[in-house]
């Protein structure tokens, strides 16, 4: 499963980190990243402010879980 999938997948749920997966879902831009470092670097790119950037941080390292939940090969979702 690719980054942008499981955004895709994802519902809005009461975690504040879940304004990132809004605005993930509506970035035409966003890129289908393959590790942390690529996803925030974009964000510092478009001028993401530190609070949505480590709201970024805790999808990513849920989406990471997933992956090794589901047995997923490393090299979809390889960590920073």
């Amino acid at each position: 499963m690719t980054f942008k999938a499981y955004i895709r997948g994802r519902r809005r749920g009461a975690s504040p980190d879940d304004d990132f997966l809004d605005h993930a879902k509506q970035d035409p831009a966003m890129p289908d990243v393959a590790c942390w470092s690529e996803l925030r670097d974009y964000l510092l790119s478009c001028g993401a402010w530190p609070g949505a950037i480590e709201s970024a941080r805790a999808v990513w390292l849920r989406y990471r879980r997933q992956v090794k939940r589901d047995g997923e090969p490393e090299r979809l979702a390889r960590a920073a």
